[in-house]
């Protein structure tokens, strides 16, 4: 009975119940329903093994059973359950339906320090639930944004453009606003992608810096790049809109817009375009640039601009870049087309490099005008050539060629081919194979001029047509005609004068070096200005020859004469081929030069066995063509597994 009494002395003593139903442990003062005091020990709730945040058990109501209340308040011992609903130990209460984490995982309602578990995607969330942006900062500082649009801004609070989802703003002057980096076999440092007419990634820049670099600085792989545009479509037939792979739009004068550089073995810009075969007409290029001014004022532009340079020489072979031989030569523009047509005898218009000037369709007005050109090739020793020239009187050129200009081709005053001062200039060069060239007009073939000499050939001299020579005259030119001969001669004349009746005409020592000097090829014809009994030649030598009258006359007439012979070393004659002498040889020669613009007939082919001349197809030797190099940087497999991650 002692031992009870003395018990409830002790709880009554530690716990003060006041009229008003407030408990205070270690107070006589409590401040609430509960109020538990104490300087070295803390509150100690029930300590419990929970299963799971739904699933009220082990504790229960103790009115009636059931789950507990809400508001119960447990310590859980036990690491159980499943996401999302598992339980880690530490506080939980029961807000009438689940147990609730005092701190923020797992289940609990905050975002712990230390990351959350048992999270449901569709529930749970970082951020706003009304229609107010959502900020991240550091240092007090803001630091991006997330706006109620869905953007986001980096370093800003608002992005520049209304149409830009995602935008990185560099506030210190150097600094990247975006740099992506991959490592390991199929990543990307940065992925753009975008559907209808969007862009995947965009860069802009609006002051002397670059909207987008692409850098590889890995020297270990041939398969790395800097920046790849890659465009895949399996469409047949020609798009109403352009497809583009990489563009570049720039609307500044002195602004680049794709900037490619190459500082290794490879390529600044490499570009690629493969695909189904089209069922309707369509353009494909693996490069495309179009530049539109329709304002003047800027001369300095170009579509495409190549340049180079470089510390190295080329080794020859006139191959470019793509070339399969080690003879290449060095370029700062490089067009190379690899055939895949197999035969031969096909019309396919394949061309390394393409120059053409058109009318813009969308100027009703436009033209053609002087001074322009398909393709020009210039150099800086004022040597320059134009492909498809219009030129300053509105005729045009398959091709221009002109050297050692003035100072007009410095101010913008025209091109020209003369120069009085030193130089070295050749107008055009033709090195051919068994022909050098063949040049034809349907009215004027070929002229040529020249102060020193209009036309010079190094070889025989064959003509169809009788040789004619325009002499000025009184009122028009004269035409008078050179001679012919079926044998090579050498024709010299001049005047002599009898004395006594005889003479010696000694030869020019032209003609005594060129001609033959005997009696067999010699012929020389005398003619007496005066009054004789006749004369005769009585002797040959080497140098000239002898006069004397007939029947011994003494007269001292004077006399012209000429003298022909044979040139030396022609004594047999040109030799000419049979299938130059042959009738046909000139209707077949008009067939070789065609009109290539006549698609229904084609032109007559011509080769050289190494004998002779034929009118035939010559069957060139595969191993004679130049190959390319195989395009296996790039190759379609590889362009397939990098096509964008969905």
């Amino acid at each position: 009975m002692n031992k009870k009494l003395l018990l409830t002395t002790l709880i009554c003593t530690s716990i003060n119940f006041f009229s008003q139903a407030q408990v205070g442990v270690g107070t006589t003062t409590p401040n609430g329903a509960l109020d538990v005091t104490s300087t070295t020990n803390g509150f100690v709730p029930p300590r419990v093994a929970l299963t799971a945040t739904n699933v009220g058990a082990p504790i229960v109501n103790p009115n009636g059973g059931g789950n507990p209340i809400a508001g119960t308040v447990v310590y859980n011992t036990a690491t159980a359950g499943t996401s999302p609903n598992n339980v880690a130990p530490g506080l939980y209460y029961w807000n009438g339906t689940r147990w609730v984490a005092f701190a923020g995982s797992p289940g609990g309602l905050d975002w712990s320090l230390t990351g959350n578990t048992g999270t449901s995607i569709a529930s749970n969330f970082l951020g706003t639930s009304d229609n107010v942006d959502f900020a991240i900062r550091t240092n007090n500082t803001e630091r991006m944004r997330v706006l109620t649009t869905g953007r986001i801004a980096v370093n800003t609070t608002n992005v520049s453009q209304a149409d830009n989802q995602f935008e990185v703003t560099s506030t210190i002057v150097g600094d990247d606003a975006i740099t992506g980096n991959s490592v390991g076999t199929g990543g990307r440092g940065v992925q753009g992608n975008s559907t209808l007419d969007g862009t995947g990634v965009f860069g802009y820049n609006d002051g002397t810096g670059i909207g987008i670099v692409g850098t590889n600085v890995n020297t270990t792989t041939t398969a790395a790049i800097g920046v790849l545009g890659n465009l895949s479509t399996t469409t047949t037939t020609a798009p109403t809109s352009n497809l583009v792979a990489v563009q570049g739009q720039v609307s500044s004068i002195s602004a680049t817009a794709v900037n490619a550089l190459n500082f290794g073995g490879g390529m600044g810009l490499y570009a690629q375009t493969t695909g189904p075969t089209p069922t309707t007409a369509g353009s494909n290029a693996a490069v495309y640039a179009s530049l539109d001014q329709p304002t003047a004022g800027n001369q300095d532009v170009a579509a495409i601009i190549g340049s180079q340079s470089n510390i190295n020489q080329g080794t020859g072979g006139y191959a470019g870049p793509l070339a399969a031989s080690s003879n290449s030569s060095l370029g700062g523009v490089a067009g190379t087309l690899a055939s895949k047509v197999i035969n031969a005898n096909t019309d396919s218009y394949l061309f390394g490099v393409i120059g053409d000037v058109l009318r813009d369709s969308s100027v009703g007005s436009s033209t053609i005008p002087d001074r322009t050109g398909g393709v020009m090739g210039y150099n800086g020793s004022n040597a320059w050539g134009v492909l498809g020239y219009r030129a300053s009187n509105g005729n045009t050129y398959g091709g221009y060629f002109s050297t050692g200009g003035t100072a007009a081709t410095q101010n913008g005053t025209g091109r020209v081919s003369s120069s009085t001062n030193e130089n070295n200039g050749i107008g055009i060069g033709v090195n051919g194979s068994f022909m050098g060239g063949y040049v034809k007009g349907d009215q004027y073939g070929l002229m040529t001029k020249g102060d020193e000499f209009g036309m010079y050939v190094a070889g025989n001299t064959l003509t169809n047509k009788p040789i004619v020579q325009l002499t000025e005259g009184t009122s028009k030119r004269i035409a008078t005609y050179a001679t012919t001969s079926t044998s090579v001669d050498v024709t010299t004349r001049g005047k002599g004068k009898l004395n006594n009746g005889e003479t010696f005409v000694a030869f020019d020592t032209n003609f005594s070096q060129t001609a033959t000097i005997s009696e067999d090829e010699l012929n020389i014809t005398i003619t007496p200005m005066g009054a004789t009994n006749g004369v005769y030649v009585s002797k040959i030598t080497s140098t000239g020859f002898f006069v004397k009258e007939n029947l011994n006359g003494k007269s001292n007439a004077n006399f012209s004469w000429t003298a022909i012979s044979t040139q030396k070393g022609y004594k047999n004659g040109v030799k000419i081929s049979n299938e130059i002498l042959a009738n046909d040889y000139d209707k077949n020669m008009n067939e070789v030069m065609f009109n290539e613009a006549d698609t229904k007939n084609e032109a007559k082919p011509i080769m050289f066995d190494g004998t002779k001349i034929k009118f035939e197809r010559y069957n060139e030797p595969i191993e004679n063509q130049k190959k390319s190099i195989p395009v296996n940087k790039r190759e379609r497999v590889v362009l397939e597994n990098e096509k964008p991650k969905q």
